[in-house]
């Protein structure tokens, strides 16, 4: 079984001989140092260049044995094509938001449309999407994008979003109208230039910022939106919480999706008893995995298993200076007898 069909495999529920192991992409950045190093592609011009985006990803998963090669290396696509200034970063940093466009939630003007300003750096990922397909026929591609809410507090600064949450909720509600159909739409762009899967992150939207209730009016509408356009598309859905999601788990297994991912501050048995449909993903400490000992890496790897975790991953992505040898552990831990 290579590693493309153990984790569609997995994704759709059937028995696996081991656990994948993956890192999402996009928020969930797995690009590493070491491998820029060693295929002499580098961030930020990786995320402009197609050939060297997927050089680059093919070079992580490489270094690190995982299952999965996984592209944008960033959550900012969406943004920028709705009139938010990016700062690309460095070397060792992501890109992420330098200026929303929006300075109130009723400024819609503010907004670009995507087809009037086709976005480069979708293209670049759809085209470097393609040639991992090519170049690494055995191992699963992934896409990602960001989730509706998520993107909204992009556009608009995120506190701004919160409060208007409570203060003008039907404006909330025009805002991620716009919102949602840039996420489906890349989302579905992915698939159709060959990702095996999308997973779709939101960081925003929380259990602890927006609570249950508003989670289900402003939050999970619209990320379903996303993940029909993923099923429609013909793919699985990954979805990636960020925090505790013990408010919204039940509107996490109300999801038609293959799998959640969590993060370290999840409960991992509270999780599994609730996602009795889902693949259960992550939640191994990015922290850890940079600068923590191989013993405690892998420890913490086979107590997620234990704890009825399905697919090892990092929680939150891959801090760019982690060693290879540290995401070897998670590899290894995957492959050893159980």
């Amino acid at each position: 079984m290579s590693s493309r069909e153990l984790l569609l495999a997995c994704l759709r529920g059937e028995p696996t001989p081991r656990p994948p192991v993956i890192c999402g992409g996009g928020m969930m950045s797995f690009a590493i140092a070491e491998a820029m190093d060693a295929c002499g592609c580098y961030w930020p011009e990786a995320h402009h260049e197609a050939d060297a985006m997927a050089k680059l990803a093919l070079a992580t998963q490489q270094a690190s044995g995982f299952d999965a090669v996984a592209v944008p290396f960033c959550m900012t696509i969406e943004a920028e094509e709705l009139g938010a200034d990016i700062h690309f970063g460095s070397r060792d940093v992501q890109p992420r938001v330098l200026a929303e466009p929006m300075r109130e939630v009723r400024d819609l003007a503010a907004l670009q449309s995507p087809s009037e300003k086709p976005g480069p750096r979708r293209q670049v990922t759809l085209q470097a999407i393609r040639l991992l397909r090519e170049r690494a026929p055995e191992v699963a591609v992934l896409g990602a994008t960001v989730g509706p809410f998520s993107l909204a507090g992009q556009v608009l600064e995120a506190g701004l979003l919160l409060r208007a949450v409570r203060r003008d909720p039907a404006a909330v509600h025009d805002l991620l109208r716009r919102c949602a159909p840039v996420v489906a739409d890349f989302a579905r762009s992915q698939v159709e230039a060959g990702a095996d899967a999308i997973v779709i992150s939101d960081p925003t939207a929380t259990g602890e910022l927006l609570g249950a209730k508003a989670y289900a009016e402003f939050a999970g509408p619209y990320l379903r939106q996303a993940v029909a356009a993923v099923r429609e598309a013909g793919a699985p859905a990954i979805v990636h919480v960020c925090g505790c999601p013990n408010t919204i788990l039940g509107h996490l297994a109300d999801l038609e999706v293959a799998a959640v991912s969590v993060d370290e501050t999840a409960s991992l048995p509270r999780a599994r008893a609730a996602l009795r449909r889902q693949r259960l993903m992550g939640n191994i400490s990015a922290e850890l995995l940079r600068a923590g000992a191989p013993e405690a890496i892998a420890a913490n790897a086979r107590r997620a298993l234990d704890m009825g975790v399905d697919i090892l991953a990092p929680a939150c992505g891959v801090i760019a200076r982690t060693p290879a040898a540290h995401l070897r552990v998670l590899a290894e831990v995957a492959a050893a007898p159980r």
